[in-house]
């Protein structure tokens, strides 16, 4: 068994590691790298990013465009967390709610449209 000084130090190594990876550093935003990594990462980087996105709550308005482009993304995983993402954008995704109507009319992914009509009603009964 560890003493409690070695958990506490494996501990401690771990965290410091997946900040390091995570790349929590002072110089750099988290929204904006999410954001970046949304649009221009791997798919599972773009997967990460939207569920990400989709908690934090109020999803910030600079956040809907990218999501709403999200919607046609290669991988259904993005395109599905980008969908549920929508939903948690409160009082700034009100005002886009006819982008989320027109996304959903046109969309040809039936689960996409499914988690979508979901975001779409919870946005309207929030108002």
């Amino acid at each position: 068994m560890l003493s409690a000084y070695c958990q506490w130090l494996l501990v401690s190594l771990f965290v410091a590691g997946l900040v390091a990876s995570l790349g929590c550093r002072g110089d750099v935003d988290p929204e904006a790298e999410t954001l970046q990594q949304l649009q221009k990462g791997s798919a599972d980087q773009r997967w990460t990013a939207a569920l990400s996105i989709c908690e934090m709550r109020p999803v910030p308005e600079s956040h809907i465009k990218p999501l709403i482009t999200a919607l046609n993304d290669e991988d259904l995983r993005v395109r599905l967390a980008a969908a549920r993402a929508l939903g948690e954008t409160g009082i700034a995704g009100q005002k886009h709610v006819n982008e989320f109507v027109d996304a959903y009319t046109h969309h040809p992914d039936p689960q996409v449209k499914s988690v979508l009509q979901q975001s779409i009603d919870k946005l309207n009964e929030s108002r």
